[in-house]
């Protein structure tokens, strides 16, 4: 039952069914055969565009051949071999994370930590600079983060 009027309420620790078109407390059963009941109507999701699929087809890392492991726990010694490929920089810049091999394969616990992840953007822009100049870098991404 998802009627968009029915709201779950609370008075001095007890809780109950109340109806915002009626303006009063309702029994699960009686929203049920409610003529007046509306259901919330569901957004389809967005499709990802046809570039953007073959791009994370044709994604490749500029730092490591294998994209099974992790990349930072390969580095400490530990291999965790469940890694989910990760654009370093994300946001408007997937893309051309995608397209100049700024990518790695991290696993769970090294993609959620926010020091690991400015670690590795300011190791990726040390790496591209190597190829690159650094005006190179700032118009790619629109950020150096070497000082």
């Amino acid at each position: 039952m998802n009627c968009i009027f029915l709201r779950c309420k609370q008075k001095k620790g007890l809780k109950f069914l109340y109806c915002k078109t009626k303006k009063k407390k309702i029994s699960f059963e009686g929203c049920k055969n409610c003529s007046l009941k509306q259901f919330k109507v569901y957004k389809k999701m967005k499709n990802k565009s046809q570039k953007l699929k073959q791009a994370e087809q044709k994604r490749y890392s500029i730092f490591t051949s294998n994209l099974k492991i992790c990349f930072m726990c390969d580095l400490d010694g530990k291999q965790v071999k469940k890694a989910d490929l990760h654009e370093v920089y994300g946001g408007s810049n997937r893309l051309r994370s995608m397209q100049n091999g700024l990518v790695l394969p991290l696993c769970r616990k090294c993609h959620d930590d926010e020091d690991t992840i400015l670690k590795l953007r300011k190791i990726c822009q040390e790496i591209y600079e190597l190829d690159h100049t650094r005006e190179d870098f700032i118009k790619l991404i629109g950020i150096s983060y070497l000082k």
